[in-house]
């Protein structure tokens, strides 16, 4: 199976809750190269990871913090962007997936969704905002 799989594949419905996992076939990203293995153990290799994790002396909370990160980068490939009738401008197709960044992330999906379509350049001495 794939990486993602292996470890994720082994995640409880709590787990998979409160880091918005999806099946591996729903992420951009990873969903074209999608094989299994046979003989692969997924739920083994997600709990020989944790495992890795706590024997390198990770505490609870860092190994949160790296399956939530890890969870947010999965989701980034599931982001669409279209163009703004009449313009230029870049809009989120859905702004779904960036409220499920955001909150994995624990940051403002107004912020985000800002940054990411109207990115703030610096322009000699000034700041000036892009539209994408």
């Amino acid at each position: 199976s794939s990486g993602i799989n292996a470890e994720y594949g082994g995640a409880t419905k709590e787990m998979k809750e409160k880091f918005l996992l999806e099946d591996a076939n729903d992420y951009g990203f990873i969903s074209n190269g999608h094989e299994s293995i046979a003989g692969q153990d997924d739920a083994q290799d997600f709990l020989d990871t944790l495992e890795a994790l706590e024997i390198m002396l990770a505490t609870p909370e860092e190994i949160e913090a790296i399956l939530r990160i890890v969870s947010a980068c999965l989701l980034f490939g599931n982001v669409k962007v279209k163009q703004e009738r009449n313009s230029d401008q870049a809009i989120l197709a859905n702004n779904t997936v960036t409220q499920k960044i955001c909150k994995l992330l624990g940051m403002p999906a107004v912020d985000f969704e800002k940054a990411l379509l109207k990115p703030r350049i610096k322009v000699g001495r000034e700041y000036v905002v892009k539209a994408q």
